[in-house]
């Protein structure tokens, strides 16, 4: 019978993602056009971003709610709770369109941080690559004592050829074992000449992107609105308020869920000792229950998105054909 009714709650789910999907999505696309076309100063206007979050969101949906995942009680689980907190944001859209802003601005910071992360690493590696190439040369010393008058010629050649071998992945191992990016391309290049690759070419390649986001971030902030609501001002400071799920839940009436879905998660996601004893799987009705919550948050997600409003809103809708829009 519960499994019965999980079919039928999976089933459910994806008609939900699905039927509505082609025809929100060119709505959404035509609204971003036209305000793209509405002038230069497209990219600071918060309907922008709303409407690039709901179009990413039903991307998303389609994207992991498929029947295949909704077999395994881990990624149920892990759904769940991005459907969750992809809901607060279209909440807090309809709440204050001004959260569009909020949004660009955090995802500015996330990509700024991204790149200071991949500098940070790179330098890691050209450091990591310097070592290893002075350990990267075998030492022929340590087979002096496998080799005699007696040994043959083929069999010097493989002593010869196994010590190479064991040098190189015993370098190898190291490279890897420090999670290095660029660790195939330096078996390739050679370590040295990586290190100088990472050098010259990967971190000024980074320095660039910083440099565009720092000006886009800048843009931003020099443009804030007069009348953007005064407790939203915090969110664009240099050091904005750390963002917290369960207080963004509770100020919009959702902490029973957080609390309902956060405990699923600690119990199965985290390496907790209550996870460690006890099986990875959830009891039927704990799985339809999930499911059912599934169905509820893709279907307010949809409400969400149809409910977002704005001066100068248009009805027009954008198709894709062949990665072309029309």
């Amino acid at each position: 019978m519960s499994e019965h009714r999980e079919a039928l709650l999976a089933g459910e789910l994806l008609a939900l993602v699905n039927d509505q999907a082609e025809l929100t999505e060119a709505k959404l696309n035509g609204q971003l056009q036209w305000i793209q076309l509405s002038g230069p100063d497209h990219k600071i206007k918060p309907e922008t971003w709303v409407l690039k979050a709901q179009l990413g969101t039903i991307e998303k949906f389609q994207q992991i709610i498929k029947l295949v995942g909704l077999e395994q009680d881990v990624f149920v689980i892990a759904i769940a709770r991005n459907a969750f907190e992809n809901l607060i944001w279209l909440k807090l859209f309809n709440q204050d369109k001004y959260y569009g802003l909020v949004f660009y601005r955090q995802l500015l910071q996330q990509q700024l941080d991204s790149q200071m992360q991949a500098i940070a690493k790179a330098r890691e590696e050209i450091e990591l690559f310097k070592q290893l190439e002075s350990e990267d040369e075998p030492d022929f010393d340590s087979i002096v004592d496998l080799v005699d008058e007696n040994t043959t010629r083929d069999e010097r050649l493989a002593i010869i050829s196994n010590c190479v071998k064991a040098c190189a992945e015993k370098v190898d191992l190291k490279a890897r074992s420090a999670f290095s990016i660029y660790a195939q391309q330096a078996k390739r290049n050679g370590y040295a000449y990586q290190a100088h690759l990472i050098e010259s070419d990967a971190i000024p390649h980074h320095e660039a992107r910083i440099k565009i986001l720092n000006e886009h971030m800048a843009e931003l902030l020099r443009s804030m609105p007069a009348d953007i609501n005064p407790l939203l001002e915090p969110e664009f400071l240099e050091k904005a308020p750390r963002w917290n799920w369960a207080d963004r839940a509770s100020k919009l009436g959702m902490a029973s869920q957080y609390k309902f879905l956060y405990a699923f998660t600690s119990r199965l996601l985290h390496a907790t000792p209550l996870s460690l004893v006890t099986p990875a799987e959830l009891s039927s009705q704990e799985k339809c229950l999930l499911l059912d919550y599934l169905c509820l948050s893709v279907k307010a997600s949809y409400e969400e998105i149809s409910k977002f409003k704005y001066a100068g809103q248009v009805n027009v809708v954008g198709f894709s054909f062949d990665g072309v829009q029309k």
